[in-house]
């Protein structure tokens, strides 16, 4: 192919296209790219225990208009699954889903905490079951495979 066929190619618009598929092509790459370097920033581990220790503070000092909170940072666990937690331990009882269960290790309290009704649904002594691994930091995880025994219960507290 020589030079006028080339040029020929180029003014017929199949060059013209090949140019277009070129560009599209490139600006669709960077896309990508830009978005999977935005997403990897964001889910980094260190991003979501920032955002688990703000929620933390933040579930904190709800439940502290409503009674004295331990003065150390709890557990938090998102209860997904209310009704397989009550049939395990009546402490549950009146949780719904959405509910936080904030456990305090060393005062050795737990707390039902309700964002959504604003309220301590349930509050008590623990023990824990030296059995199981260690608990991850606070954040929001599901509280079915705990490893705490609550060793009674105080309902209606608010």
């Amino acid at each position: 192919m020589d030079r006028n066929e080339s040029e020929k190619e180029l003014r017929s618009g199949k060059g013209l296209a090949l140019y277009k598929v070129i560009i599209v092509g490139t600006i669709i790459v960077l896309c990508v790219m830009i978005a999977y370097l935005f997403i990897k920033d964001t889910s980094s581990q260190d991003y979501i225990y920032e955002a688990g220790e703000k929620q933390t503070k933040e579930l904190v000092s709800l439940a502290s208009n409503h009674m004295v909170v331990p003065d150390e940072t709890p557990e938090v666990y998102l209860i997904q699954e209310p009704k397989l937690l009550i049939a395990e331990q009546s402490f549950f009882v009146g949780t719904e889903k959405g509910d936080y269960l904030l456990i305090f290790p060393k005062a050795g309290k737990a707390i039902i905490y309700s964002r959504d009704r604003d309220m301590i649904i349930n509050a008590g002594p623990i023990n824990f079951d030296n059995q199981f691994p260690p608990t991850p930091p606070p954040s929001d995880i599901d509280s079915a495979n705990n490893d705490i025994q609550i060793a009674t219960t105080t309902s209606g507290v608010e």
